[in-house]
């Protein structure tokens, strides 16, 4: 496995709300290897997006970054003056965010919106703008001539949702970070994008990390998966080891529980139970109130993450029980 480009350690993210201090990042630790797409997956609300935000450090007013160190490229982010994260933030990490599409200027052409976004950060002739739009249009299967001169209400969702990837590209970043970007399209438009990243990722041995609670899509293009659950990882490996060889009992019910066109549907069974609250969290296993597997220890003491195989870490007392069923 490749050095990480990008390695979260120990990082503590809580937002204060009516009801006390919801820590919705409990020390998380992930690093994303150098040119590898990677998944990071769960439930919604179970922190995901905020690890992203505190990767970018754009937490909302009431989120705070408690604890915790996050490095590019070797350079730790979090202690950069702004000026220097701003560079970093759009020049070496891009991010498409949940709903993107939605965040186009209705009264702007989409060759506007090219220029306007490289211009924002450095000096460039409009001229070598568009020719480098063209072709990163092109490479997500979009006319160039003609979306170039398109309003956003003229395009589709999906071509929408191409645009903001080829936006996200112009200032050649090294890593792309893609926040649900399934949202709101059609079967159809999902596998079709989802081809598509597969082929930037390969085109331009671009870093990727997507964050989706779509377990399906993360199997068809991810290189390695990240399991996450009520603010903590509790399984990260290699795509192969995280579907066909899962430790954990919520990454296995995960798996049991996604649907297929065919074959007995009987047999999938959703998780019983819902996820905790991250203001007042059970103690020990986050998961041992819904867990198959369960015993006193999972109730009194957290499990810590463990290498169970080469690339592949787990979160549980019981993981060589997951790995018998």
């Amino acid at each position: 496995m490749s050095e990480a480009l990008l390695s979260v350690q120990d990082l503590v993210v809580e937002f204060e709300v009516r009801d006390g201090n919801l820590r919705s990042v409990d020390h998380v630790s992930l690093d994303v290897p150098k040119e590898t797409f990677m998944g990071l997956i769960g439930e919604s609300g179970c922190g995901k997006t905020t690890i992203v935000q505190a990767i970018l450090n754009l937490m909302p007013e009431n989120g705070y970054i408690r604890a915790g160190r996050i490095y590019f490229d070797g350079t730790e982010i979090l202690s950069l003056p702004p000026e220097k994260l701003r560079r970093i933030r759009w020049e070496k990490i891009a991010m498409v965010f949940q709903a993107a599409q939605n965040s186009l200027n209705p009264v702007m052409r989409i060759s506007e919106h090219m220029i306007d976004t490289v211009l924002a950060h450095r000096r460039e002739s409009r001229a070598r703008i568009l020719e480098r739009a063209s072709r990163l249009l092109e490479l997500v299967s979009l006319d160039p001539d003609r979306v170039l001169v398109s309003y956003p209400h003229e395009l589709s969702g999906g071509m929408k949702q191409r645009v903001i990837i080829a936006l996200s590209l112009l200032l050649e970043p090294e890593m792309l970070i893609l926040d649900e970007p399934t949202t709101a399209l059609d079967l159809i438009s999902q596998a079709y994008l989802m081809e598509m990243l597969q082929e930037i990722h390969h085109e331009l041995g671009i870093t990727m990390l997507m964050v989706t609670h779509d377990v399906s899509n993360v199997a068809k293009v991810a290189e390695r998966v990240a399991v996450m659950y009520a603010a903590k990882i509790l399984e990260v490996g290699s795509t192969e080891d995280v579907f066909y060889r899962a430790r954990h009992p919520y990454t296995a019910g995960l798996i049991n529980a996604i649907p297929s066109i065919v074959g007995d549907l009987s047999s999938k069974r959703p998780i019983p139970g819902l996820p905790p609250s991250l203001i007042t969290p059970p103690p020990g296993c986050r998961f041992h109130p819904r867990c198959p597997l369960a015993t006193q220890i999972c109730r009194e003491e957290e499990p810590r993450m463990e290498e169970v195989g080469a690339g592949h870490s787990v979160a549980c007392h019981h993981w060589k029980k997951t790995g018998e069923k």
